[in-house]
């Protein structure tokens, strides 16, 4: 019980030192809303320790994804990301040479233990109309992307 009055009286004077302050900076017309609100918000935080506090989130929450899962799970997901700029800049060098035939594939890789995406390949096919244009590709696009870079006619 006493942890929860300490918890209470610290509450109370943090919030209320920053109603105090908010006060002071918010102009004269929005006072009483602002009083209003940061009263409300004292009595919640201060009641709730005595009242049983916050709501418990269920079981399944609790012992759900890992850290290192969620970690994971975002890397994928930037890679997922990475890969669609990359094929968003390659569109925009073909289009840019006048090709409208054309399948692009961008395939990375996580290193889970690194944390870092690797660029594993970008593979071009275009219509055998535009073979010409092939190296006129590779010339287009950044510097980093031409030692993954692969390009052919596209199998009809």
């Amino acid at each position: 019980m006493t942890d929860s009055i300490k918890s209470a009286l610290v509450s109370f004077a943090v919030y209320s030192a920053v109603g105090g302050i908010l006060e002071y900076l918010v102009p004269q017309k929005y006072k009483r809303t602002l009083r209003t609100v940061v009263t409300a918000v004292v009595i919640v935080i201060c009641l709730s320790p005595f009242v049983g506090g916050f709501a418990e989130l269920p079981e399944e929450f609790a012992t759900g994804i890992s850290d290192e899962q969620i970690a994971y799970d975002a890397l994928q997901h930037t890679a997922g990301a990475t890969e669609r700029k990359i094929r968003d800049e390659v569109k925009a060098v073909l289009i840019n040479l006048g090709i409208d035939e054309y399948e692009i594939y961008v395939s990375t890789s996580c290193e889970k233990d690194e944390n870092i995406v690797y660029l594993e390949e970008i593979k071009i096919e275009v219509a055998e109309e535009f073979e010409y244009l092939l190296s006129g590709i590779a010339e287009a696009l950044p510097q980093e992307y031409k030692s993954v870079l692969k390009t052919g006619v596209k199998n009809e």
